[in-house]
């Protein structure tokens, strides 16, 4: 077996990552579902069958997982599925959830659960969703369940994926389930999803003592778009102020500063991560144009045209970016670093091993520096239904190519180079030579 010229550590997490919307079709009882049924995405589609893990195809994606040598896979449970009515728990469902937990364990994969992934139940719509704090209490039975119900089969647990992209997402685009469009109501929504987590992890931490319990946040590169301009300075440090550093300081000190609204103290914030989980996808380089985007405070995102990148309005391919985040996080928090999520929507493929070289190779010089970096789980295992994007060709993630209408499987080329990497431990000088 070929050995790594850049080797990643013994015991490294090797990993993919999904969620349960995206990929198992057929969940009908959720605010996206009815987000869906507005006509908000990309042709207008439907989530409909997704990826049919919920029929039967996800231990066909399991052994796909196998086949890459992955060791663990983030997967999401549906809040929905779980409790269809409040207080009224599906054990059908949870037996379906179990079925996919064994199937992973018995493949020599570590499952990690998210207990919230952008989709709520949606009974909870008419109760307010995370504008109130009944959805605390709401959110902390329904965690309890999960541990009670798949506590034997996960130890590891990420509680909330990337509050402010569940917010801040939305309310750009206008369509908007959360918030009508009101930035203050963005900010409570982040407010009561932090409180949320902090009860989640007494509760996991009650039930499950060994538990590794974490939060994933979603992490840009912003720079500005003309460093000599002071109001693209100024507007760098508000979005990165709003769309990571709030949530990062309400997490290390328990202090809650939003940009507009009440503050607020949170100390059963403190000490609430195992582990932290980073979401790293791309730059924007922002400016400050306020005649031309009024709807976003006069802040506008953009790659800039000669840079590497994806799709429209996607941002851009920085590998550097990766390792600015990674130092903020080990600025503030002494805990292992897990990378939840990194990759790029390329139909075609053509980017996605250049993209995975780089910043593996980026991720390996900040373990070089000391940085505690635990895993990479990389998004996604197989194409799916991506949101407001839907099944739009440019939005492709998967390591599987799928074909949705018949739903057969390919490896790509990339998901083979990364089965290299992992059979090698790391990255070897020639995959260097050769993609990055």
């Amino acid at each position: 077996m070929t050995q790594a010229d850049y080797p990643f550590p013994e015991g490294f997490l090797w990993g993919t990552a999904t969620s349960a919307y995206q990929v198992e079709g057929g969940g009908d009882t959720n605010d996206w579902y009815d987000l869906n049924q507005q006509g908000c995405t990309w042709n207008e589609a439907l989530a409909g069958r997704a990826d049919e893990w919920w029929s039967g195809r996800a231990e066909e994606d399991i052994q796909r997982m196998a086949e890459l040598k992955t060791t663990t896979h983030r997967m999401s449970i549906a809040w929905d599925r779980i409790e269809p009515k409040p207080d009224q728990w599906d054990e059908v469902a949870i037996a379906r959830y179990r079925a996919i937990l064994t199937a992973m364990r018995a493949a020599g994969i570590r499952p990690m659960i998210t207990l919230h992934h952008f989709t709520n139940p949606l009974w909870l719509t008419e109760f307010g969703c995370w504008q109130t704090p009944a959805t605390v209490d709401r959110f902390d039975r329904y965690v309890a369940k999960a541990v009670e119900s798949f506590g034997d089969l996960c130890d590891l647990w990420c509680t909330i994926n990337e509050p402010s992209v569940y917010g801040l997402y939305n309310l750009i685009r206008g369509k908007n389930l959360m918030t009508g469009g009101d930035p203050r109501a963005y900010f409570r929504v982040i407010y009561y999803l932090l409180k949320g987590h902090a009860r989640a992890y007494a509760t996991i931490h009650r039930l499950q003592p060994d538990a590794e319990v974490g939060i994933a946040q979603n992490m840009v590169a912003w720079h500005p778009s003309n460093p000599r301009n002071w109001f693209d300075v100024l507007a760098k440090r508000v979005m990165a102020r709003v769309f990571s550093g709030m949530m990062l300081e309400a997490l290390q000190t328990g202090r809650w500063r939003p940009l507009i609204g009440r503050r607020d103290t949170i100390p059963e914030l403190v000490d609430t991560l195992d582990w932290i989980g980073l979401n790293y996808y791309q730059r924007y380089n922002v400016r400050f144009a306020p005649f031309r985007s009024p709807g976003t405070f006069g802040l506008v995102w953009e790659p800039r045209p000669d840079h590497p990148h994806g799709p429209p309005h996607w941002g851009e391919f920085y590998p550097q970016g990766l390792i600015e985040n990674l130092e903020r996080l080990r600025r503030r928090f002494d805990v292992p670093i897990l990378i939840t999520e990194n990759g790029i929507p390329c139909g075609d493929d053509a980017l996605r091993e250049k993209f995975l070289v780089d910043h593996l190779y980026a991720l390996w010089q900040a373990i070089q520096d000391g940085m505690p970096i635990k895993g990479y789980y990389f998004w996604s295992l197989i194409d799916n239904f991506e949101w407001h994007e839907g099944y739009s060709p440019d939005y492709r993630f998967g390591l599987y190519d799928v074909d949705f209408d018949s739903q057969k499987r390919t490896l790509r080329d990339s998901g083979k180079l990364y089965r290299g990497i992992i059979e090698a431990g790391g990255l070897t000088r020639g995959m260097v030579e050769e993609h990055a």
